[in-house]
C-alpha cells in the first residue's frame, strides 16, 4: 500500500480522491483547530488514516490574554466566587444553548471551556449533582396515571431563596427531571419571578409535566460562579469568565473553547477505510460520522471533549469499531444504525475492547456509551464506567452482547438498565452472557442490570456475573426469556418479573393493543419504528420472521384471539448469593415461568469475596470475571484494583487489592445513593499489593455508601448496612 503524507487535515480529501490504488494517508504530528470538518466522500480506492503520535484533531480555538476581572465587576457580577475570577475575549462568537435531552433530536452543543484539555464546569445552582424540586405548578392538570400534575407551558414552583439575591440573567436555562426519572431537559426560562419563587420555560418547555417532587437545576447563571474549575459566558459580551481549576495558574493553562458544529471527520461511502491512531476533541457536534458504506474499521482512536456523540454512524455494512478510549461527550458514546430490519439482513457489526466513561454530560438520557439498533451485532468486552443514565442500549435482532464489564452507571436516573431493550415483541434473536455488570446507581424506581421493558421478549441471559444490583435481571412482561447459569451477589431481588401486559389499566392496554400491535403487524426498517413512507414493512407472522422465530405464531395467535399475554420463561441452573432470588410482582397473577436448578452461595466459594473477586472453582460452573471487560493492551495499559469497604463502630475501612504488575495510585471518593458526597481517601498501592486505609467515620443516617474512584480500572465498593426498622 503506497504511503502519503498530509501537511494539514484539509489535505486529506484531495490526496485520496487522487489515488490510483489504495492508499495509507499519514498525517504529520501537530495540533490541528479546524474551523472546518473534514470530508472524505467515496474515494476510488481503500484508504487507511492515521497520524503520527501526539497529533490532535480539534473543532475548538485556543483562548488567550486572560487576565484577573476588576473588583467592582467581580463583587457585582459573580458575588460567589471563591477566588480570583479570569476574564478573557473570545476569538469568535460561542455556539448557543439549545433545548436538548430525552425526546429531542441531535443537535450541535453549546459551546465548552476546556483547561488542559479537562472540561471546566458551567456555572450553574445548586452545584453539580445536586438539585432543587418542584414543589408546586402555575396550571394543575391530570396525567396519564390520574395524577396531579403540571402543564408544561404553565410554568412550576420551587421553594430556595437564594435566586432572589442574583443579579439580572441575560441568557438562564433550567435543567430536569420535570415528569419521570429517565426523561430529562434542559429549557430556557423566560420568565423568573424569584419573589414568588416560579419559573416559566419556553417552547417545548419540557417533557410530559411538572411533577411535584421532580429534580430541576439553574444553569448559565452568573451567580453560579462559585468554586475552581467554573466558568460563565457572556454570549452578548462575548466573553468568558472563569476561576481556574485548583493548583493551576490561569496565565500558563492550555486553554480552548469548542466552536466547530460539524464533525471533526466524516465518512461518506468510503468502502474498505480504515481509520486509526487519531485523536478527536473538543468539538460542538460528532467526533467521526460515518454514512453508509462497506468494511470500514475505526481502531485505536482517541475521542473527548465531543459535544454531541464520539462516533455515529447509520447505514454501514461490516462496520468494526475497536480499541476506542472514550470519555465526556455531551450526548453519547458509539450509535450504529446497521442491518435491515424488513429483510433481516445483518448488518454485520462489531464493537469490540472500547473504554467508555464519563459519557452524555449533557443530554443525560438514552444517549449512552453505546447506542445501536438494526439487525446483527457482537458487542464485546468492552468497559463502561460512570455515567448518569444507561450502558447499552439496542433495538432490533441478532445482537449478541458479551464479555462486557459495566459499572458506575445510572448515577442520576432510576427506572432504568445497564443494558436496555424494550417495547417490542419483534426483537428476537438477542443473547446477553458473560459481562460483569455491578455497583449500578439509581434514584426513585431503582435500577436493573438487564433491562427487558414493555414486553419485550425472548431476550437470551446466560452466565452474567451480577453484584450490587437493585433488580439484576427484570423482565417486564414478555415471555421466551432464557435466564441460565447466571450468578448474583447481594442484588435485591436478583431476579424480577411482572405481568403489565396483561394489566387492564388504560396505559398498558394502549401499549399493548395499539403501539405493539402496530410494531408487531408493521415492521419497518427504522430504529424506532416510526413511520417511514419510502420504507418496506414485513409483519412479525410473515417471513423472514415467523421462519427464523416460529414462537413468534403465539403472539400473533395471542393478537387474534384476544387472549392476555402472560409473561413466561424459563429460569434454571442459576447461582446465588442473594437474599432476594426469585421474585413475580404486579399483575403476574398468572405466569408461564419454569424454574430449576438454583444453587446457594457462601462467601467462602468465591476466590476473594471481601474484595468483589468472584471466580468459582472450575467445575462450579462457567463464569469467569477475567473473561469480561478489555483485552490486550487496552486491559494491560489500565490498573486491575478491586475493593471493599466495612463497618465497625461507626469507623470505616476501605481494602483495595491491586492485581496490576505496576503501581497504582489515586483517590476513593464516598457518596451516598442519592449522590451526595462526603469524604475521599487518597492511596497508592505497590505492584499486586493489598492493603487497607482509615476512610473516617460513617456519615449520621447513611445506610448505603458508595465508594468510586475516577482513576479508571479502579473498581467501585458498597457499604450496605440494615435501617433501625430492618434492625427490628
Amino acid at each position: 500500500m503506497k504511503i502519503l503524507f498530509a501537511n494539514h487535515p484539509a489535505e486529506i480529501p484531495a490526496l485520496a480522491k487522487s489515488a490510483t490504488e489504495p492508499v495509507s494517508i499519514v498525517l504529520r504530528k501537530g495540533t490541528y483547530f479546524l474551523e472546518k470538518g473534514i470530508v472524505l466522500e467515496a474515494p476510488p480506492f481503500p484508504v487507511s488514516l492515521s497520524a503520527e503520535k501526539g497529533t490532535r484533531l480539534l473543532g475548538a480555538l485556543p483562548v488567550n490574554g486572560a487576565a484577573p476581572v476588576a473588583a467592582e465587576i467581580q463583587k457585582s457580577r459573580f458575588p460567589n466566587a471563591s477566588g480570583q475570577v479570569f476574564v478573557a475575549r473570545l476569538p469568535k462568537n460561542p455556539n448557543g444553548f439549545s433545548s436538548r435531552g430525552f425526546g429531542r433530536s441531535v443537535t450541535p452543543s453549546h459551546s465548552e471551556v476546556f483547561f488542559n484539555q479537562t472540561p471546566l464546569t458551567l456555572a450553574q445552582y445548586p452545584r453539580p449533582g445536586k438539585f432543587l424540586q418542584i414543589t408546586g405548578f402555575g396550571e394543575v392538570e391530570k396525567n396519564e396515571w390520574g395524577q396531579e400534575t403540571g402543564a408544561l407551558a404553565g410554568g412550576f414552583f420551587y421553594d430556595d431563596a437564594h435566586p432572589r439575591t442574583w443579579p439580572l440573567e441575560n441568557d438562564l436555562w433550567v435543567h430536569g427531571f420535570w415528569s419521570y426519572d429517565w426523561a430529562n431537559s434542559y429549557e430556557k426560562v423566560t420568565h423568573l419571578d424569584a419573589g414568588k419563587c416560579f419559573v416559566e420555560t419556553a417552547p417545548p418547555h419540557g417533557n410530559y409535566q411538572f411533577r411535584k417532587g421532580q429534580r430541576f437545576a439553574f444553569i448559565n447563571t452568573a451567580a453560579g460562579l462559585a468554586e475552581q474549575g467554573d466558568y460563565y459566558i457572556d454570549r452578548q459580551e462575548n466573553t468568558l469568565y472563569f476561576l481556574p481549576p485548583a493548583g493551576s495558574e490561569a496565565e500558563n493553562g492550555e486553554l480552548h473553547v469548542s466552536f466547530l458544529t460539524e464533525p471533526l471527520l466524516t465518512l461518506q461511502n468510503a468502502d474498505h477505510c480504515k481509520v486509526s491512531n487519531l485523536s478527536f476533541e473538543a468539538c460542538c457536534g460528532h467526533g467521526l460520522r460515518i454514512e453508509d458504506g462497506e468494511n470500514i474499521r475505526v481502531e485505536a482512536c482517541r475521542f473527548r471533549n465531543i459535544g454531541n456523540f464520539a462516533l455515529y454512524a447509520t447505514g454501514t455494512q461490516k462496520l468494526t469499531v475497536s480499541g476506542l478510549t472514550v470519555n465526556h461527550t455531551g450526548d453519547g458514546g458509539i450509535s450504529v444504525t446497521a442491518g435491515d430490519r424488513v429483510s433481516l439482513r445483518s448488518g454485520e457489526t462489531v464493537i469490540e475492547n472500547n473504554h467508555l466513561f464519563d459519557i452524555a454530560a449533557w443530554s443525560r438520557t438514552y444517549v449512552c456509551p453505546i447506542n445501536v439498533a438494526g439487525v446483527g451485532f457482537r458487542i464485546a468486552n468492552n468497559c463502561i464506567h460512570d455515567c448518569p443514565h444507561m450502558g447499552i442500549v439496542f433495538w432490533g435482532n441478532d445482537f449478541t452482547i458479551e464479555n462486557n464489564e459495566i459499572y458506575s452507571v445510572m448515577l442520576e436516573t432510576g427506572d432504568a438498565g445497564a443494558i436496555y431493550t424494550g417495547r417490542d415483541f419483534t426483537f428476537r434473536g438477542n443473547t446477553v452472557r458473560k459481562n460483569f455488570i455491578h455497583h449500578l446507581g439509581g434514584v426513585g424506581m431503582g435500577t436493573m442490570g438487564i433491562y427487558n421493558d414493555d414486553c419485550v421478549s425472548g431476550t437470551r441471559m446466560e452466565e452474567n456475573v451480577f453484584f450490587e444490583c437493585f433488580r439484576a435481571v427484570f423482565m417486564g412482561g414478555g415471555r421466551d426469556f432464557v435466564v441460565k447459569n447466571n450468578l448474583f451477589v447481594d442484588c435485591h431481588p436478583a431476579i424480577e418479573a411482572d405481568g403489565r401486559g396483561t394489566s387492564s389499566h388504560p396505559v398498558w392496554r394502549r401499549m399493548v393493543d395499539e403501539t405493539m400491535r402496530e410494531r408487531f403487524y408493521n415492521i419497518r426498517n427504522t430504529a424506532d419504528n416510526k413511520d417511514d413512507p419510502a420504507s418496506q414493512t414485513t409483519a412479525g407472522n410473515l417471513p423472514p420472521y415467523i421462519e427464523k422465530y416460529p414462537e413468534l405464531a403465539e403472539i400473533d395467535k395471542t393478537y387474534q384471539n384476544k387472549t392476555p399475554f402472560y409473561p413466561g420463561g424459563i429460569i434454571e441452573n442459576n447461582l446465588f448469593y442473594s437474599k432476594r432470588k426469585i421474585e413475580y410482582t404486579w399483575d403476574i397473577e398468572v405466569h408461564q415461568f419454569k424454574e430449576s436448578g438454583s444453587k446457594d452461595l457462601a462467601p467462602g466459594d468465591f476466590a476473594d469475596f471481601s474484595h468483589g473477586i468472584f471466580d468459582l472453582p472450575q467445575d462450579s460452573g462457567p463464569v469467569r470475571l477475567a473473561e469480561a471487560g478489555l483485552t490486550g493492551e487496552m486491559r494491560q495499559s489500565l490498573p486491575q484494583v478491586f475493593s471493599g469497604l466495612t463497618e465497625k463502630d461507626g469507623k470505616l475501612t476501605l481494602s483495595l487489592r491491586n492485581l496490576s504488575d505496576f503501581p497504582v495510585a489515586g483517590e476513593m471518593a464516598f457518596f451516598s445513593l442519592e449522590g451526595e458526597a462526603f469524604s475521599a481517601v487518597s492511596f497508592h498501592l505497590d505492584a499486586n499489593e493489598t492493603a487497607q486505609f482509615d476512610a473516617g467515620r460513617l456519615p449520621e443516617g447513611v445506610f448505603l455508601l458508595d465508594g468510586r474512584s475516577k482513576t479508571p480500572g479502579v473498581r467501585p465498593c458498597r457499604l450496605s448496612l440494615p435501617k433501625p426498622e430492618e434492625k427490628s
